[in-house]
């Protein structure tokens, strides 16, 4: 055969195990090979060249129709999953139900990512909000300064018979004058910064998107333009409200002062209005008392993850809120500090002038201090969630593993390969100074047996499926240690040594399980369990719980109902006995079991020569025995490119963020700065020059 190509990854089209694979026509690789399979046979070598190749065919794959990525682009699992089995059901009927086992690769690989996206989606929303709520600051800062200094005209067009009516709709068209080009020009920007960002995002993954895919999406669109055209609106109400507040005689009366150091309210007993603030307290607390004892319960109940995800937002808002009042009242204690921080140098009137100030204006430094946390605690709240999604991804990713390189083996391994393996690994360990121990772990007793493994009460009352494996005595001591967590163990035991323990006169009548069967099943470290041995006949035998884990690397064992098939840890001789009960067969014994994994463990601080030495001695192994190496590195690669959108995503909202702030602060000291004008007597008026003026 002749090369035509080589890859150097699969970017998923082919299993992980398939490191070493080779792609061939399949129409022609029948003829092309016969020859040579079969020497000296011809009869059979023509029968094999005549043979049809689709007759042996294994497996078939199918893709959506296209653009199939768009069927995948839903932050909502149960949208994609119904797409997809809509498709997997015209599919199979087409070809009928009891001819072909339809497995959905895909799919699966994104059942395991659907919290992910959930909550990727949950921190957009959160963005989203947190932005809105900035914007609608800013723009009513800007509106206020614009109001404030035409309180002497909108004074005088009243005088010539401007209603309010009238006047309410000329600020709002002002206001619309302001922001329709704005949004225009933001979602032309906004479009070709998409279609530019999913060009990449179809370099690095790999990934033909489709021409429908590229550019701003009809929802997105609509999303835009309310908030291009609704937040100004939005904004607009107090700046409006507060330009009616002001009577005609105070706006035509250029003579008095803007700003207002003590106001008096006078109200009339039998004028009292509803108090507005009151009521909106009681009835948000209504809605939280509705929402903690009838909507928080029924989420729970019928595990409606959309239901929890708004819930968890609605958290998330009250605790930016809650932090965001707490910063306000905390504003003039921290206000003071600061200045007298930073004016500890002056002496005289100085102090004294910029504490006045900063009292004169503390409504419109309130409006600054709200931006400023809102932005803080946004920009807190997406850096730490991003951040922590990818590292729980990458730790999700290393616990599965359980140690940084391992040896996959196939279940189905002649024991003249085993012998090799074992040779091979212990010269291996005797040869390389940075690998110091390795660990073994067998397949599971239901591949080994075809017997499913349950595990029940004494009583039988209580059943869950689990996995039976056998691990080597150093087994914990390998695996990575920052996920191994221990529940309850009999004491004495340290969490390393409890595959030692398994070994002991005690411990081969021993099972290490998750610590949901203490809960569920009301399990205790002296009470015996009965592993149940199915199809029938049943097999019963009797262990004891010699550990409850929440966490164990490699192994699927917690605390959480949510992962109801859990693993089981036996030794060897354990598992050899288990196989006789369940097979009849007595050639059984802890030498002959296969092996499934062999975990390495490395020294602190292996560079990646090293590393890469080891795996080149690895492959050496893998094509003696059959078994596959496994890089944790291959399975964080893809993580990396996470990174990178997360980094640009959190500089982007970051640089938002900030502008926004430093706008904020501008519009902010110019009101400041126009109110201390018109407010009698003028700082120059009492011989401060420019220096002082810039110094205040």
């Amino acid at each position: 055969l002749r090369v035509q190509a080589v890859f150097e990854s699969a970017h998923g089209k082919l299993p992980a195990e398939e490191s070493d694979a080779m792609l061939v026509e399949y129409r022609h690789l029948f003829a092309s090979l016969s020859a040579e399979l079969v020497p000296g046979a011809d009869q059979v070598a023509a029968a094999i060249s005549r043979a049809d190749s689709l007759s042996v065919v294994d497996s078939i794959s199918v893709n959506l129709a296209p653009p199939r990525v768009a069927s995948y682009l839903a932050h909502d699992f149960s949208v994609v999953q119904a797409r997809v089995l809509q498709f997997a059901q015209r599919l199979a009927a087409r070809l009928g139900y009891n001819k072909v086992d339809v497995g959905l690769a895909l799919l699966r690989e994104l059942r395991r990512l659907r919290l992910v996206s959930m909550f990727l989606g949950l921190v957009v929303s959160v963005a989203m909000t947190a932005l809105s709520a900035l914007l609608c600051l800013l723009i009513y800062s800007l509106l206020i300064v614009k109001v404030e200094a035409r309180v002497y005209e909108m004074g005088v067009s009243r005088l010539l018979g401007m209603t309010r009516r009238q006047l309410v709709l000329q600020l709002l068209a002002q206001t619309l004058v302001l922001s329709a080009p704005a949004s225009l020009l933001g979602l032309l920007a906004a479009h070709f910064i998409t279609a530019a960002l999913m060009r990449q995002l179809a370099v690095i993954t790999k990934a033909d998107l489709g021409p429908g895919v590229g550019g701003l999406q009809a929802g997105a669109l609509g999303v835009a333009l309310v908030m291009g055209l609704g937040v100004p609106m939005v904004a607009a109400v107090l700046p409006i409200r507060k330009a009616l507040g002001v009577s005609l005689t105070d706006a035509l009366d250029v003579r008095r002062r803007r700003l207002q150091l003590v106001a008096v309210s006078i109200h009339r007993a039998g004028q009292r209005r509803l108090p507005v603030a009151l009521v909106c307290a009681a009835l948000a607390m209504v809605v939280f008392g509705a929402v903690v004892y009838y909507v928080m319960p029924l989420a729970l109940i019928s595990f409606d993850l959309t239901l929890l995800l708004y819930l968890f937002f609605a958290l998330l808002m009250g605790m930016i809120a809650g932090l965001t009042i707490l910063a306000l009242n905390l504003e003039r204690p921290l206000e003071h500090a600061i200045a007298a921080l930073m004016l500890c140098w002056l002496r005289g009137a100085m102090p004294a002038l910029v504490h006045k100030n900063l009292a004169a204006h503390r409504h419109g430094n309130r409006k600054t201090t709200l931006i400023y946390a809102l932005s803080i605690a946004f920009l807190v709240f997406v850096l730490v969630a991003l951040t922590l999604q990818v590292v729980a991804l990458e730790d999700q990713e290393r616990q599965e593993m359980g140690s940084a390189v391992r040896l996959k083996c196939p279940v189905y391994m002649r024991g003249s390969s085993m012998a090799t393996l074992l040779r091979r690994v212990e010269m291996l360990l005797d040869d390389d100074a940075q690998v110091e121990d390795a660990a073994y772990v067998s397949h599971s007793l239901q591949s080994l047996s075809g017997h499913a493994s349950y595990i029940k009460t004494l009583g039988r009352v209580f059943v869950h499926r689990n996995d039976v494996f056998a691990v080597s005595p150093n087994a914990l001591r390998v695996l990575d240690p920052r996920f191994l967590a221990v529940s309850h163990s009999r004491q004495g035991l340290s969490p390393t040594s409890l595959s030692e323990e398994l070994y002991t006169p005690a411990g081969s009548e021993s099972i290490i399980v998750g610590s949901l069967y203490r809960t569920s099943m009301a399990l205790t470290l002296n009470q015996s369990l009965l592993l149940e041995l199915r199809p029938f006949p049943w097999l019963h035998a009797r262990l004891r719980p010699l550990a409850f884990l929440d966490g164990l690397p490699g192994f699927s064992q917690s605390p959480h109902p949510s992962v109801s098939r859990q693993d089981a840890l036996v030794s060897f001789p354990t598992l050899s006995r288990l196989l006789r009960q369940a097979t009849g067969v007595e050639s059984w014994q802890p030498t002959n079991i296969p092996i499934r994994f062999v975990h390495f463990r490395l020294r602190d601080g292996t560079s990646r020569e090293q590393l890469d030495a080891i795996l080149n001695r690895l492959r050496l192994i893998q094509a003696d025995t059959g078994c596959d190496v496994e890089d944790v590195r291959d399975r964080v690669r893809g993580l990396e490119t996470a990174k990178q959108a997360i980094a640009v995503f959190a500089n982007g909202t970051t640089a938002v963020a900030l502008v926004i702030c430093f706008f904020s602060l501008i519009s902010s000291m110019l009101t400041n700065i126009h109110q201390q004008a018109e407010s009698p007597p003028h700082p120059q008026h009492q011989g401060w020059g420019r220096w002082g003026m810039g110094a205040v």
